[in-house]
């Protein structure tokens, strides 16, 4: 069944910065920094088929590095971000964050093997672009507190004790050592159990299952906020009017992958003593779904709406080192929607195996065995893996002298992922009940005790 999906954009939660510590970007770096609109590939975009743009900045932060951050075009005030070094040769290093199954990890990139965000890594990329997207003179985002808050991302960046991973070079090259030449290869990775996206509901439009009634989760929700702040929000009442339709394929998976990546399950019945009712795992697992229909995302390749499009996108070159990066670099999830021509349907990979065959020259034939997670057609009570299936791809990839892939060709054209895309933190848009807030599904958790037998 496919699933709608709207607007995606930024923001990135760091932790705080003490008041008493010196600042790591000064006002006159601030007063430097260039800020683009830009128009970037969404997931919004894949199913609505209208520009995305996000305003994106470049700040300064001294002779080597800058800090690229995407300001969210609905007006969040926190940022997905990313800190770029570039050496005397010209080389770019990167630092950023990624958030998979409720942690949160600093990537340390001591080559440029893929950009976490959707805009170019550095201001200088992005004044090489064949179109160079318009430019904010006036933006009025320049402040005290803008200067608060991207330093205590900065202080992040440098914090010690955080769980690292490291890329100390680049990958996935089809070198003399990677490969026993004329003979077939095999590589796979494959994530371990508490990396693999968790079962959830996929919560249909049809018959509003979500907000049907009190006792349904936004029902629970209403009451429970309605409780802790003497105002109820009426979330049930906009995802009626709203997200109620009889269209048989319209839901809420995109809002599973992304909270099934992000955060996992929250296997726990909760008591709520204010109302006197059970919130149950599952009540969670809707609610965290609504609240994730929206997330930032990197998204790579673009949807197949016609046959004016470029039927073999998502490239399989680009593809190949996707999965590459995220799930053996990162060990982090990567969506697709695995229908190659118009309907769209979310699926998640959690690992592949690549056998590569000589196929004369500087070619490879490549077979692709991906892990593929599907979402649950009903309510989801306990913490389990979401059940998956195999499915198969084969293509050509191609090598120059030294090694590295520099393009290939699917087998065949249709029988490939349309896109794919990468939940990076929680967001919210015009598409997702604006009645919610992530931060009460977190004040649940943490306050309502668990129910007995856990």
């Amino acid at each position: 069944m496919k699933a709608f999906i709207i607007a995606a954009t930024a923001i990135c939660a760091i932790p705080g910065l003490s008041s008493a510590q010196e600042p790591l970007i000064s006002a006159g770096e601030i007063a430097q920094a260039r800020c683009f609109q830009f128009e970037v590939e969404s997931v919004a975009r894949q199913l609505e088929l209208e520009p995305n743009t996000v305003i994106g900045c470049y700040v300064p932060v001294n002779e080597h590095e800058q800090l690229a951050f995407i300001k969210d075009s609905e007006g969040a005030n926190k940022f997905s971000t990313a800190l770029t070094e570039t050496n005397e040769e010209g080389k770019i290093s990167l630092k950023h964050f990624s958030l998979s199954a409720g942690e949160e990890s600093r990537v340390k990139q001591k080559v440029l093997t893929m950009n976490p965000l959707p805009i170019p890594s550095t201001l200088e990329q992005t004044l090489e672009l064949e179109k160079v997207p318009t430019e904010l003179n006036d933006l009025a985002i320049f402040s005290d507190t803008l200067r608060t808050q991207l330093n205590e991302i900065m202080e992040s960046y440098y914090k010690e004790g955080l769980q690292d991973i490291v890329i100390d070079k680049d990958f996935g090259n089809l070198s003399n050592k990677s490969l026993n030449n004329n003979k077939i290869n095999s590589e796979a990775f494959y994530l371990p159990v508490s990396k693999q996206p968790a079962d959830g509901y996929w919560w249909p439009h049809t018959g509003v299952p979500l907000a049907n009634g009190p006792s349904s989760p936004l029902g629970k929700y209403d009451a429970y906020v309605a409780a802790v702040t003497g105002k109820n929000p009426n979330s049930v009442q906009w995802e009626i009017a709203n997200h109620h339709t009889d269209t048989f394929w319209a839901g809420h998976c995109n809002g599973w992958v992304a909270s099934s990546i992000l955060y996992g399950f929250d296997g726990k019945d909760l008591y709520d003593h204010h109302n006197g009712v059970t919130i149950s795992a599952s009540d969670i697992q809707g609610l965290r779904t609504a609240t994730s229909y929206c997330v930032s995302n990197t998204v790579i390749g673009s949807r197949y709406n016609s046959p004016r499009n470029d039927v073999s996108d998502v490239h399989p070159d680009v593809f190949h080192r996707t999965l590459q990066y995220y799930i053996r670099m990162l060990q982090k999830p990567v969506a697709m929607d695995y229908l190659s021509m118009m309907p769209v349907d979310n699926h998640i990979i959690s690992g592949y195996e690549f056998t590569y065959e000589p196929a004369g020259g500087t070619r490879y034939l490549v077979t692709a065995k991906l892990r593929v997670h599907g979402y649950n057609y009903g309510r989801v009570s306990v913490k389990q893996v979401a059940k998956s299936y195999q499915l198969i791809y084969r293509y050509y990839l191609w090598k120059d002298s030294r090694g590295r892939v520099v393009g290939g060709r699917w087998v065949n054209n249709k029988d490939h992922p349309d896109f794919m895309w990468v939940p990076l933190n929680q967001s919210k848009c015009r598409g997702e009940n604006p009645r919610m807030d992530h931060g009460y599904v977190d004040h649940m958790l943490k306050n309502l005790k668990p129910l007995r037998g856990y």
